[in-house]
């Protein structure tokens, strides 16, 4: 059986492809999964974790926000995200020195 539907769908503005999209907190603008790597910068709400309160920004946003200075949000975001990289190096550098140690010991008990 053919039906005739009407039906309401939300594109890219990048790519036009239709899907799940993620809109720009500051222009609204809306990028698919795929847009969003390329075209925008996600922020995890938490130092270590992200979910439902990410925030989303466009590269232009992003770049004029950063700029500006103004926008509590956008600075409290890049707090946070300054914070997770700085966990992350503080990390890989305790695991390499945790790894040197233990070869260490291991080479003198050999």
């Amino acid at each position: 059986m053919k039906k005739t539907v009407m039906k309401e769908v939300t594109l890219c503005d990048c790519c036009q492809e239709e899907g799940y999209l993620t809109a720009c907190i500051n222009c609204k603008v809306e990028h698919c999964h795929a847009c969003t790597k390329t075209e925008g910068k996600k922020y995890s709400h938490a130092i270590n974790f992200g979910g439902s309160g990410d925030g989303y920004y466009c590269k232009n946003c992003d770049i004029e926000l950063m700029g500006a200075r103004n926008n509590a949000r956008h600075i409290a975001y890049r707090k946070i995200d300054s914070l997770r990289n700085e966990a992350k190096a503080w990390s890989d550098d305790f695991k390499l020195r945790a790894d040197e140690a233990e070869n260490e010991l291991k080479a003198l008990r050999a």
